[in-house]
């Protein structure tokens, strides 16, 4: 039996029973597009086929990262290059240059990794009313918790648990986690005999 054929349009293709592509609407500026559309013409490709290469080769890449890195790394890493632009963009001074910018990065990747542990463990924070607002004039602290929750690893927030609820939902969360970086192969504790220490 044959690929079924829509309203309009060609037949959808199917490789060993499953269709191999899909529409997806996207919306682009218009210098993203142009771009976009060089790139296909110099490359023999259709517009769509060059959206399609660049989304493949971009999941490549993170799939790269997260293979070299761990699956808990990967995030860290991201969220750490979105704060560093922010808290320069603040300060208007690169952080090898300027102390302030320094310390400020410096709290934000301690806060962002605190907070990425309690999301591993599930190890829920009740909720607090948090000033969002960023600003300079703010104890640095405060700005650093901003900025981490601002790039996507705020601490995870829950409803009041007791101490035997809570310790066991941490110890649940801490073996899924770490059967998951067993099964990645990435980054392992014990170091080969073989390998000169």
């Amino acid at each position: 039996m044959g690929p079924k054929t829509t309203a309009r349009g060609r037949p959808a293709k199917f490789e060993k029973g499953e269709r191999t592509r899909g529409p997806l609407t996207v919306r682009l500026r218009d210098r993203v597009r142009e771009d976009l559309e060089k790139s296909a013409a110099m490359a023999g490709r259709s517009l769509s086929e060059e959206m399609e290469h660049r989304i493949e080769l971009s999941l490549a890449q993170r799939d790269q990262f997260i293979g070299l890195w761990g699956w808990d790394i990967y995030p860290i890493f991201q969220s750490l290059a979105s704060a560093l632009w922010r808290i320069e963009s603040m300060t208007t001074k690169r952080w090898w240059e300027d102390e302030q910018t320094w310390d400020l990065f410096r709290r934000t990747a301690a806060k962002v990794g605190e907070n990425y542990r309690r999301i591993i463990s599930q190890d829920l924070l009740e909720f607090k009313p948090q000033s969002w607002r960023l600003s300079l004039d703010q104890p640095p602290d405060e700005v650093a918790e901003a900025i981490a929750a601002a790039v996507g690893i705020g601490p995870p927030i829950g409803p009041k648990e007791d101490k035997t609820k809570h310790e066991a939902r941490k110890a649940h969360a801490l073996a899924e986690a770490r059967a998951r970086m067993a099964s990645s192969n990435a980054r392992p504790l014990t170091v080969d005999d073989e390998v000169e220490q």
